[in-house]
């Protein structure tokens, strides 16, 4: 599914590297985690809201942020609209997952 998103924002959106289009993609191919870092990966993920709100301007303010799924899109945000560090807070969130 995003394999395909990455190759037409390629195509289309701002620039991309192939090297960010694999991470994005690694990032969906993830395994299933723990609930405590879960927890962890949710709390890095709040606070990157919090911290860098430009990459988050078509999100809802009190929209849930509590699976898996919620914190890997945040991280894709993060590294689709974010600075240097976005890209290093999204790191760290995905340490946890």
């Amino acid at each position: 599914m995003l394999a395909g998103f990455c190759e037409e924002l390629m195509r289309t959106g701002p620039p991309i590297t192939r090297a960010a289009a694999a991470i994005i993609t690694r990032m969906e191919t993830g395994s299933v985690t723990s609930q405590g870092s879960l927890d962890r990966a949710i709390a890095l993920a709040r606070a990157a809201l919090r911290d860098h709100p430009i990459c988050f301007w078509t999100r809802e303010p009190h929209a849930p942020l509590e699976t898996r799924d919620d914190v890997a899109l945040v991280v894709r945000r993060l590294r689709q609209q974010g600075s240097a560090a976005a890209w290093r807070a999204a790191v760290e969130v995905e340490r946890c997952l």
